[in-house]
């Protein structure tokens, strides 16, 4: 089961090597791996549950290949990044309208995981209920995914220019900071 479907997301990243994927059919993508269009939507509603799934192993692949593993949250966000940029050809000729929709929940799922392991370091998390841990989450990776896609609409023109350093600054004081006035507004 899950060969075919990476069958299906190999045919698809080689056809977005040549162009963009408004131009990319599903009998494309079928044609290029030898599986039939019912085995297509047997796993796939449309190409755009494909380019979200296909990008979701890919970044889980990514995460898995490294040796060693990122130490810390921010390495594994620079590492995100990293991977987007060395993709950015398969990337930006895969993003389109409704597509972008799928870049953003595969993001903010990926950095809702980075950030919620962070947030066990704070002790006082342990105190806050768990909807309100949720919410502080969501709303940084919120932040890291409108970060992330706004550099890819701008082309990803340079790795270095994503301006990380910025959103580490800002979010190292505050997420504790965020956990302890929800500490004080539940006593």
């Amino acid at each position: 089961m899950k060969q075919t479907k990476q069958a299906l997301a190999e045919s698809l990243k080689e056809l977005l090597k040549k162009k963009s994927l408004e131009k990319i059919t599903v009998k494309d993508i079928v044609s290029g791996c030898g599986i039939n269009r019912q085995s297509f939507y047997y796993h796939f509603c449309d190409v755009y549950d494909l380019v979200e799934w296909a990008l979701e192993e890919d970044i889980h692949t990514f995460f898995e290949k490294l040796d060693p593993p990122p130490e810390n949250w921010q390495e594994k966000i620079r590492l995100l990044f990293h991977y987007f940029y060395d993709n950015r050809l398969m990337l930006l000729r895969g993003y389109e309208p409704e597509s972008q929709i799928r870049y953003r929940q595969v993001l903010e799922k990926w950095f809702t995981s980075i950030l919620e392991e962070q947030m066990a370091f704070y002790p006082q998390a342990e105190r806050v209920p768990e909807s309100q841990k949720e919410f502080v989450v969501k709303v940084y990776a919120w932040g890291f995914a409108g970060l992330c896609l706004e550099w890819v609409e701008r082309g990803m023109p340079d790795e270095n220019k994503v301006n990380l350093d910025y959103y580490f600054l800002f979010l190292t004081g505050s997420l504790g900071d965020a956990l302890n006035r929800f500490l004080k507004a539940t006593n």
